[in-house]
């Protein structure tokens, strides 16, 4: 695939196909761990298999591919790693994303079809290819006009924050003079990024668990318990914040360490707010271990998709070696099975 100029959209979407081989792998190395009988170490009787991601990618990137009797087959091409990466992005993430990074998701798709294929496939084109596919999710108010990606003022979260900054005070017995005067901070020319130090700073004096130690993600952790944990509150206002506070490169600098390489690729498209809130909202999803699967939810739609995704391989090979099938890549096999039906709930059973 050649690069353009901005290779931002592609590298994202890269780290969303390829990095699920990695996931799967972690887990289920992980779910052979078991204490040595005379060390007591955890130790994994399995070895790590990169065996079918290996055979995955020499598939979706080889220009040309060898089938079993030595001839040559195919040619990789950016539709066909399109639509393997938006397969995998609505099989393994779309139930965990909420719908900012899903909108962002879906017009990082959009720019990578203007940019890389030759039939180009709009926004609305990409939507519609996602409802039809066999997890039937749903792209209700997949709009800009509905998500905000970019908010530039403070919206109804300023008003929470000050009524529980006064609840704290309540419960820190600390005499209230003039609660309307609080209640009027806004109006009176305090800028919520200013308001909110204050507001983390009063947390702080209720923390009793010692869980994290910056001042910002105390003040987060109050406020998304008794107030509000809502992604479509959390997003905006931490934008907001970030936008305002990473003027200060050395804060900016300490609260973006550790980010994975999706959340890089966003910065470097100009979503560096979004990464800070990715961070903060979902720090599990950018550990290098098993950790984001431990809810059995998501454990089980993993393992679902992740046995349909081999059991469609192993099909399509059987196709490519018996010159039964017309697919040049495992990208447009996965195209025609996409709206399939398979004997998958699409939701996990609760008996």
């Amino acid at each position: 695939m050649g690069r353009s100029d901005n290779f931002g959209h592609e590298s994202y979407l890269m780290h969303i196909g390829l990095d699920i081989f990695d996931d799967a792998g972690i887990w289920q190395y992980e779910m052979q761990l078991h204490a040595d009988d005379d060390t007591g170490e955890l130790v994994a009787s399995g070895q790590w298999d990169d065996s079918f991601r290996d055979a995955v990618m020499l598939d979706l990137f080889s220009m040309a591919k060898p089938d079993k009797d030595g001839n040559f087959y195919g040619e990789a091409t950016h539709e066909d790693v399109f639509y393997f990466l938006l397969d995998m992005y609505v099989s393994f993430y779309w139930h965990v994303d909420d719908n900012h990074l899903k909108l962002i998701t879906l017009k990082s798709f959009a720019e990578f079809s203007e940019r890389q294929m030759n039939t180009k496939l709009s926004f609305n084109d990409i939507k519609s290819l996602v409802k039809k596919h066999w997890r039937k999710p749903s792209v209700t108010g997949l709009t800009e006009k509905n998500i905000n990606l970019f908010p530039k003022t403070a919206g109804n979260y300023y008003k929470l924050v000050v009524e529980d900054y006064l609840a704290m005070m309540h419960e820190l017995e600390i005499p209230v003079v003039n609660e309307e005067k609080i209640h009027d901070i806004k109006n009176r020319g305090m800028a919520f990024q200013d308001f909110w130090w204050l507001y983390c700073s009063m947390a702080k004096n209720l923390e009793t668990r010692h869980w994290k130690d910056d001042l910002f993600s105390i003040g987060l952790d109050r406020f998304m318990e008794k107030v509000d944990d809502n992604p479509e509150t959390l997003w905006p206002m931490l934008s907001i914040l970030f936008d305002h506070y990473a003027e200060n490169k050395d804060w900016a600098e300490k609260m973006m360490g550790g980010n994975d390489g999706k959340g890089l690729s966003l910065s470097s498209l100009g979503y560096s707010s979004m990464m800070f809130g990715r961070k903060m909202l979902y720090p599990d999803e950018l550990m290098d271990n098993a950790s984001k699967y431990r809810d059995e939810d998501r454990q089980w739609q993993l393992v679902t998709a992740w046995e349909l995704l081999k059991e469609k391989f192993e099909a399509y090979i059987v196709l490519q070696d018996t010159k039964e099938g017309t697919f040049d890549n495992f990208g447009s096999y996965l195209l025609s099975t996409w709206n399939d039906e398979h004997d998958i709930p699409l939701e996990m059973p609760t008996d």
